[in-house]
């Protein structure tokens, strides 16, 4: 009889899902649901959230395989953000296992990040995407403070996300109005948002305390997700080859949201001290893999702290099937059959 092994990571703006049949690991199904972030929704809506993942998937496996997923799912393993200690990981516990009706194994998203990569405990993952924190595992991963740094949500930490640089981008653009009434990246990242129809839309320059009552009430628990949207544009004026004045200040305010997560991996390094230097960094997350001129900020501020620097190809999602897989799946024939089942468009490799 089929077991079938699921790995899902709750993201901010979406969630993202790989299951295998151990009797057909080659084969992979993948879903998109609705984000799973325990700390921007309610533990209800947690839980109805991962119900209907779960029925999607029903209706995918049905279609498929010839063994449904009712009574044949044998283990779960769900990446969240921020749930880095015991008493974190226990609150959404019972939620996703009530859920998926089997015993779910919470773990944070910078660990099964890791885990995708590298196939074991050990080494630093700095993630940036809405949210950023980096985790420290010397061979194992350790459900206390000193493995997890930053992580403490957008508006009071997060150094190096997303929602990092979208506000210092509100604020920079804040002093340009207060001191000229005008500003050129204004135009730029207004023009950008348009295309990428980012809801609400800028008004103009007059009323962007308007434009951000109506986006956080419109957005509502979703809103600091939908805001690190805005970071898009901003990166991609920063990679343009443009040498025009607001491209200049995109780049300054890009390497200046890249030294908060640079400082977050040189703290992790010190806490590692000689040990450092055996151990790998993995860049994750949406901004590091999105953005050349962010990462070649953060590669050249942790230089020669580590072993080696890897930009993942392979997101949380695909970390928490191999750890839901615990050996029983040869680790590399899983991440080749991930990455076929991405090329052929018809998954996501990162979250």
């Amino acid at each position: 009889m089929s077991e079938y092994i699921l790995g899902i990571n709750g993201g901010h703006l979406e969630s993202s899902a790989f299951l295998i049949s151990r009797s057909e690991p080659v084969r992979v199904v993948s879903l998109r649901g609705q984000p799973m972030n325990p700390h921007a929704i309610q533990a209800e809506d947690l839980f109805h959230r991962a119900e209907s993942i779960f029925a999607a998937l029903q209706t995918r496996v049905a279609a498929e395989f010839s063994v449904p997923l009712q009574g044949s799912l044998h283990r779960v393993v769900a990446s969240l953000p921020g749930v880095g200690l015991e008493e974190e990981q226990s609150e959404s516990r019972a939620k996703l296992s009530k859920a998926f009706g089997v015993e779910v194994e919470v773990v944070d998203d910078t660990w099964s990040g890791l885990y995708a990569v590298t196939a074991a405990a050990n080494g630093v993952c700095a993630f940036s995407g809405c949210g950023a924190s980096v985790c420290i595992a010397p061979g194992e991963f350790r459900k206390e403070k000193k493995y997890k740094i930053d992580g403490w949500g957008p508006v009071i930490g997060d150094f190096g996300s997303g929602f990092h640089l979208v506000t210092l981008f509100f604020r920079k653009l804040g002093r340009a109005v207060d001191r000229q009434l005008q500003s050129k990246i204004f135009e730029a990242v207004l023009e950008e948002s348009t295309k990428l129809k980012i809801f609400p839309l800028f008004a103009d320059l007059e009323r962007v305390q308007r434009w951000y009552d109506n986006f956080v009430e419109y957005h509502k628990n979703d809103w600091r997700a939908k805001f690190s949207t805005l970071a898009k544009p901003i990166l991609m004026l920063a990679d343009s080859d443009r040498n025009s004045p607001e491209a200049e200040i995109a780049r300054e305010i890009v390497s200046k949201t890249a030294s908060g997560l640079a400082e977050s991996i040189e703290i992790a390094a010190n806490r590692l001290g000689q040990q450092s230097s055996t151990m790998p960094l993995i860049l994750q997350g949406g901004v590091c893999r999105n953005s050349r001129y962010y990462r070649e900020q953060i590669i050249e501020r942790s230089s020669g702290l580590f072993a080696k620097t890897l930009i993942a190809d392979l997101g949380p999602a695909a970390g928490a099937l191999m750890l839901a897989s615990d050996g029983k799946v040869d680790v590399l024939d899983l991440q080749n059959a991930i990455r076929k089942h991405v090329l052929e468009g018809r998954g996501h490799g990162t979250d």
